[in-house]
């Protein structure tokens, strides 16, 4: 997974290529299975880059990344 941060949104891109050091020069755009772009949200601080699942159900999941008070939270959901 990489992402693009901005100060209102990120774009989340989820990448086929697993196994690259995630630098640049090893991201290729050809591999992107699929970009989301999900709203900026200020929460309490978090000290480390954080990925969590906070809502997760049958059929529903929101997942979170959080890095000091700023946060992106993606709604998937299967059918």
């Amino acid at each position: 997974m990489w992402v693009i941060p901005d100060t209102t949104r990120w774009t989340l891109i989820f990448n086929r290529a697993a196994r690259v050091f995630h630098t640049l020069r090893n991201y290729n755009e050809q591999e992107d299975a699929l970009r989301v772009t999900a709203m900026v949200d200020s929460l309490p601080h978090m000290e480390t880059l954080t990925a969590s699942f906070p809502t997760v159900d049958a059929r529903k999941a929101v997942l979170r990344l959080q890095w000091g008070t700023t946060a992106v939270s993606v709604h998937l959901e299967t059918r």
